[in-house]
Protein backbone atom coordinates (compact mmCIF):
# COMPACT_ATOMS: atom_id res chain seq x y z
CA UNK A 1 0.00 0.00 0.00
CA UNK A 2 1.31 3.14 -1.09
CA UNK A 3 0.44 6.49 0.42
CA UNK A 4 0.44 9.23 -1.92
CA UNK A 5 -0.30 13.01 -2.13
CA UNK A 6 -2.11 14.50 -4.98
CA UNK A 7 -1.68 18.16 -4.14
CA UNK A 8 1.29 20.16 -5.26
CA UNK A 9 4.73 19.90 -4.29
CA UNK A 10 5.45 20.55 -0.63
CA UNK A 11 1.71 22.19 0.08
CA UNK A 12 0.22 20.69 3.47
CA UNK A 13 -3.08 19.56 3.76
CA UNK A 14 -2.92 21.01 7.40
CA UNK A 15 -1.12 24.02 8.98
CA UNK A 16 0.48 24.30 12.77
CA UNK A 17 -2.70 25.68 13.88
CA UNK A 18 -5.25 23.01 12.30
CA UNK A 19 -3.42 20.22 13.84
CA UNK A 20 -5.19 18.22 16.41
CA UNK A 21 -4.19 19.08 20.25
CA UNK A 22 -5.47 15.89 21.39
CA UNK A 23 -4.42 12.21 21.19
CA UNK A 24 -5.04 10.12 18.01
CA UNK A 25 -5.11 6.27 17.99
CA UNK A 26 -3.37 4.56 14.94
CA UNK A 27 -3.01 1.14 14.35
CA UNK A 28 -0.25 0.57 16.62
CA UNK A 29 0.20 3.90 19.11
CA UNK A 30 -1.52 6.75 20.40
CA UNK A 31 -0.24 9.67 17.97
CA UNK A 32 0.19 13.62 19.89
CA UNK A 33 1.30 16.71 18.21
CA UNK A 34 2.91 19.13 20.26
CA UNK A 35 3.42 22.56 19.07
CA UNK A 36 6.73 24.01 20.16
CA UNK A 37 6.62 27.15 23.16
CA UNK A 38 7.08 30.23 21.37
CA UNK A 39 7.89 28.54 18.01
CA UNK A 40 3.85 27.50 16.72
CA UNK A 41 5.23 26.25 12.77
CA UNK A 42 7.30 23.86 14.40
CA UNK A 43 5.76 20.95 16.32
CA UNK A 44 6.71 17.43 17.69
CA UNK A 45 5.21 14.19 17.00
CA UNK A 46 4.96 11.82 19.59
CA UNK A 47 4.49 8.09 19.70
CA UNK A 48 3.27 6.52 22.95
CA UNK A 49 4.48 9.26 25.02
CA UNK A 50 7.91 8.95 23.07
CA UNK A 51 9.29 11.70 21.03
CA UNK A 52 9.52 10.62 17.31
CA UNK A 53 9.72 13.05 14.86
CA UNK A 54 10.07 17.65 14.92
CA UNK A 55 8.72 19.45 12.30
CA UNK A 56 9.62 22.46 11.15
CA UNK A 57 6.72 23.96 8.60
CA UNK A 58 9.10 26.96 7.66
CA UNK A 59 12.22 25.49 6.93
CA UNK A 60 12.52 21.55 6.44
CA UNK A 61 16.55 21.65 6.71
CA UNK A 62 15.97 22.82 10.39
CA UNK A 63 16.64 19.36 12.60
CA UNK A 64 15.61 19.39 16.28
CA UNK A 65 17.01 15.49 17.28
CA UNK A 66 20.36 15.57 17.47
CA UNK A 67 20.99 12.44 16.15
CA UNK A 68 19.35 13.27 12.42
CA UNK A 69 21.68 16.22 13.04
CA UNK A 70 24.53 14.09 12.58
CA UNK A 71 22.85 11.72 9.80
CA UNK A 72 22.80 15.03 7.70
CA UNK A 73 26.33 15.37 8.42
CA UNK A 74 27.15 12.25 7.03
CA UNK A 75 25.21 12.48 3.73
CA UNK A 76 26.58 15.95 3.11
CA UNK A 77 29.72 14.65 3.37
CA UNK A 78 29.34 11.62 1.61
CA UNK A 79 27.58 13.41 -1.42
CA UNK A 80 28.46 16.12 -3.65
CA UNK A 81 26.05 19.51 -2.65
CA UNK A 82 22.59 19.28 -4.50
CA UNK A 83 23.32 15.72 -5.62
CA UNK A 84 20.25 13.43 -5.88
CA UNK A 85 20.40 10.19 -3.95
CA UNK A 86 17.57 7.31 -3.91
CA UNK A 87 17.22 7.00 -0.47
CA UNK A 88 15.15 4.70 1.96
CA UNK A 89 13.91 5.26 4.97
CA UNK A 90 13.35 1.90 7.13
CA UNK A 91 10.72 3.88 9.37
CA UNK A 92 8.94 6.77 8.30
CA UNK A 93 6.95 8.24 11.44
CA UNK A 94 6.96 12.26 10.48
CA UNK A 95 9.39 11.82 7.78
CA UNK A 96 11.73 14.20 8.87
CA UNK A 97 14.81 13.03 7.15
CA UNK A 98 12.86 12.37 3.77
CA UNK A 99 12.05 16.59 3.99
CA UNK A 100 15.61 16.94 4.75
CA UNK A 101 16.87 15.31 1.93
CA UNK A 102 14.41 16.59 -0.68
CA UNK A 103 14.93 20.42 0.52
CA UNK A 104 18.78 19.42 0.39
CA UNK A 105 18.55 17.10 -2.73
CA UNK A 106 15.67 18.38 -5.43
CA UNK A 107 14.64 15.58 -7.84
CA UNK A 108 15.51 12.32 -5.04
CA UNK A 109 13.92 9.82 -4.64
CA UNK A 110 12.82 8.24 -1.78
CA UNK A 111 10.87 5.30 -0.54
CA UNK A 112 9.86 5.54 3.24
CA UNK A 113 8.62 2.38 5.10
CA UNK A 114 6.05 2.35 8.03
CA UNK A 115 4.31 -0.46 9.51
CA UNK A 116 1.26 2.10 10.85
CA UNK A 117 -0.99 2.77 7.73
CA UNK A 118 -3.04 5.22 9.94
CA UNK A 119 -0.26 7.26 10.79
CA UNK A 120 1.38 7.31 7.16
CA UNK A 121 -1.96 8.69 6.36
CA UNK A 122 -2.18 11.18 8.96
CA UNK A 123 1.41 12.80 8.06
CA UNK A 124 0.45 12.50 4.88
CA UNK A 125 -2.14 15.05 5.75
CA UNK A 126 -0.59 16.79 8.19
CA UNK A 127 2.86 17.41 7.29
CA UNK A 128 4.58 19.51 3.76
CA UNK A 129 5.79 16.08 2.57
CA UNK A 130 6.92 15.62 -1.21
CA UNK A 131 4.64 14.20 -3.50
CA UNK A 132 5.06 10.93 -5.02
CA UNK A 133 7.68 9.88 -6.85
CA UNK A 134 9.79 12.23 -4.90
CA UNK A 135 9.07 10.54 -1.61
CA UNK A 136 6.78 7.49 -1.16
CA UNK A 137 5.47 6.08 2.12
CA UNK A 138 4.78 2.21 1.55
CA UNK A 139 2.72 0.78 4.23
CA UNK A 140 4.88 -2.40 4.67
CA UNK A 141 7.28 -3.84 6.87
CA UNK A 142 10.76 -2.71 7.34
CA UNK A 143 12.16 -6.29 6.95
CA UNK A 144 9.80 -7.28 4.56
CA UNK A 145 10.95 -4.22 2.09
CA UNK A 146 14.52 -4.58 2.50
CA UNK A 147 13.94 -8.53 1.34
CA UNK A 148 12.12 -7.83 -1.41
CA UNK A 149 14.22 -4.58 -2.75
CA UNK A 150 16.30 -4.96 -5.89
CA UNK A 151 20.04 -5.27 -5.78
CA UNK A 152 21.86 -2.29 -5.41
CA UNK A 153 18.75 -0.25 -5.65
CA UNK A 154 19.49 2.54 -2.79
CA UNK A 155 22.50 5.23 -2.28
CA UNK A 156 21.11 5.70 0.99
CA UNK A 157 19.39 3.49 4.13
CA UNK A 158 18.32 5.01 6.92
CA UNK A 159 17.45 2.42 9.88
CA UNK A 160 15.28 4.23 12.44
CA UNK A 161 12.56 2.29 13.53
CA UNK A 162 11.83 1.22 16.98
CA UNK A 163 9.11 -1.03 18.89
CA UNK A 164 8.76 0.06 22.46
CA UNK A 165 12.15 1.91 22.52
CA UNK A 166 14.59 -0.54 21.03
CA UNK A 167 15.12 -1.53 17.32
CA UNK A 168 13.37 -4.55 16.48
CA UNK A 169 16.19 -7.58 16.22
CA UNK A 170 14.90 -7.95 12.92
CA UNK A 171 16.12 -4.71 11.50
CA UNK A 172 19.63 -5.56 13.81
CA UNK A 173 20.67 -9.16 12.73
CA UNK A 174 23.15 -10.51 10.21
CA UNK A 175 20.58 -10.91 7.92
CA UNK A 176 18.89 -7.83 7.94
CA UNK A 177 22.21 -6.30 7.29
CA UNK A 178 22.78 -8.92 4.50
CA UNK A 179 19.80 -6.99 2.93
CA UNK A 180 21.34 -4.16 3.39
CA UNK A 181 24.44 -4.76 2.32
CA UNK A 182 22.69 -6.44 -1.17
CA UNK A 183 20.52 -3.17 -1.98
CA UNK A 184 22.97 -0.74 -1.83
CA UNK A 185 24.57 0.91 -4.94
CA UNK A 186 28.51 0.88 -4.99
CA UNK A 187 28.80 4.17 -3.45
CA UNK A 188 26.12 3.68 -1.34
CA UNK A 189 25.97 4.08 2.75
CA UNK A 190 23.92 2.40 5.57
CA UNK A 191 22.80 4.33 8.67
CA UNK A 192 21.62 2.94 11.53
CA UNK A 193 20.43 4.54 14.61
CA UNK A 194 21.16 2.54 17.72
CA UNK A 195 19.63 3.99 21.04
CA UNK A 196 21.52 1.94 23.99
CA UNK A 197 22.93 2.13 27.67
CA UNK A 198 26.03 2.05 29.13
CA UNK A 199 28.50 0.05 28.32
CA UNK A 200 26.64 0.38 25.08
CA UNK A 201 26.53 -3.73 24.66
CA UNK A 202 23.99 -3.63 21.90
CA UNK A 203 26.02 -1.00 19.97
CA UNK A 204 29.24 -3.43 20.12
CA UNK A 205 27.18 -6.01 18.94
CA UNK A 206 25.76 -3.86 16.00
CA UNK A 207 29.17 -2.67 14.59
CA UNK A 208 30.16 -6.48 15.45
CA UNK A 209 27.25 -7.68 12.99
CA UNK A 210 27.98 -4.89 10.06
CA UNK A 211 31.65 -6.01 10.19
CA UNK A 212 30.57 -9.16 8.37
CA UNK A 213 29.49 -7.64 5.49
CA UNK A 214 31.34 -4.02 5.66
CA UNK A 215 34.50 -4.87 7.19
CA UNK A 216 36.33 -1.89 8.24
CA UNK A 217 34.45 0.54 5.85
CA UNK A 218 32.43 1.93 9.03
CA UNK A 219 32.77 4.61 11.53
CA UNK A 220 30.01 5.84 14.82
CA UNK A 221 29.35 8.51 16.19
CA UNK A 222 27.69 9.99 19.46
CA UNK A 223 27.97 12.38 22.77
CA UNK A 224 31.37 11.78 23.87
CA UNK A 225 29.27 10.84 27.25
CA UNK A 226 27.84 8.05 25.77
CA UNK A 227 31.07 6.76 24.82
CA UNK A 228 32.46 7.13 28.05
CA UNK A 229 29.47 5.44 29.93
CA UNK A 230 28.43 8.61 32.04
CA UNK A 231 24.74 8.15 29.83
CA UNK A 232 22.76 6.40 27.50
CA UNK A 233 21.94 8.05 23.78
CA UNK A 234 22.04 7.62 20.33
CA UNK A 235 24.74 5.76 18.97
CA UNK A 236 24.95 6.85 14.71
CA UNK A 237 26.55 3.78 12.83
CA UNK A 238 27.99 4.46 9.08
CA UNK A 239 28.74 1.04 7.03
CA UNK A 240 29.94 1.89 3.31
CA UNK A 241 30.62 -0.30 0.64
CA UNK A 242 33.25 1.96 -0.90
CA UNK A 243 35.96 2.13 1.86
CA UNK A 244 37.97 4.30 -0.58
CA UNK A 245 35.46 6.89 -0.43
CA UNK A 246 35.36 6.61 3.49
CA UNK A 247 38.84 7.01 4.30
CA UNK A 248 38.46 10.43 2.12
CA UNK A 249 35.64 11.52 3.85
CA UNK A 250 35.94 10.54 6.73
CA UNK A 251 38.32 13.45 8.39
CA UNK A 252 35.16 15.84 6.86
CA UNK A 253 32.62 13.64 8.46
CA UNK A 254 34.41 14.04 11.92
CA UNK A 255 34.32 18.12 11.81
CA UNK A 256 30.78 18.48 10.62
CA UNK A 257 29.84 16.40 13.88
CA UNK A 258 31.48 18.37 15.90
CA UNK A 259 29.93 21.10 14.56
CA UNK A 260 26.69 20.27 15.47
CA UNK A 261 25.10 22.59 18.20
CA UNK A 262 25.61 18.84 20.45
CA UNK A 263 29.05 17.74 19.07
CA UNK A 264 29.62 13.83 18.58
CA UNK A 265 33.07 12.58 18.76
CA UNK A 266 33.60 10.26 16.00
CA UNK A 267 35.20 6.35 16.25
CA UNK A 268 37.02 4.42 13.13
CA UNK A 269 40.16 2.72 12.57
CA UNK A 270 41.38 1.34 15.84
CA UNK A 271 39.23 3.16 17.81
CA UNK A 272 36.52 0.96 16.65
CA UNK A 273 37.96 -2.04 16.76
CA UNK A 274 39.12 -1.81 19.96
CA UNK A 275 35.35 -0.35 20.86
CA UNK A 276 33.79 -3.98 19.09
CA UNK A 277 36.24 -6.16 20.69
CA UNK A 278 34.87 -9.46 21.86
CA UNK A 279 31.87 -8.47 20.81
CA UNK A 280 29.17 -11.18 18.66
CA UNK A 281 27.00 -10.56 15.71
CA UNK A 282 23.64 -10.83 16.12
CA UNK A 283 21.26 -13.37 14.68
CA UNK A 284 17.65 -13.67 13.65
CA UNK A 285 17.24 -16.32 15.89
CA UNK A 286 15.89 -15.02 19.32
CA UNK A 287 18.10 -17.84 21.35
CA UNK A 288 21.08 -16.54 19.82
CA UNK A 289 20.47 -12.85 20.82
CA UNK A 290 22.27 -13.33 24.52
CA UNK A 291 21.79 -10.52 27.43
CA UNK A 292 21.73 -7.18 26.44
CA UNK A 293 22.63 -5.06 29.82
CA UNK A 294 20.34 -2.46 30.72
CA UNK A 295 19.83 0.09 33.58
Amino acid sequence: MIVSASRSRRRPAATPATLPTEPINTNRAEVTVVAEAGAPNRVTLYLDGTPSSHIDFDDPTHLEFKYMQWMAGIIDAWFPPKEAVRAMHLGAAGCTMARYVDATRPDSHQLALEVDAKLAQLVRQWFDLPRSPQLRIRVQDARVALEKSADVRWDVIIRDVFANSEVPLELTSSEAVTQAHRTLSAQGIYLANCADFPPLNLARREVATMRELFGKNMLIAAEPGVFSGRRHGNVIILAAKDGVRLRAVAAQIGRALRSTPIPARVLDGRELEVFTAGATPLRDRIGNLGPITKP
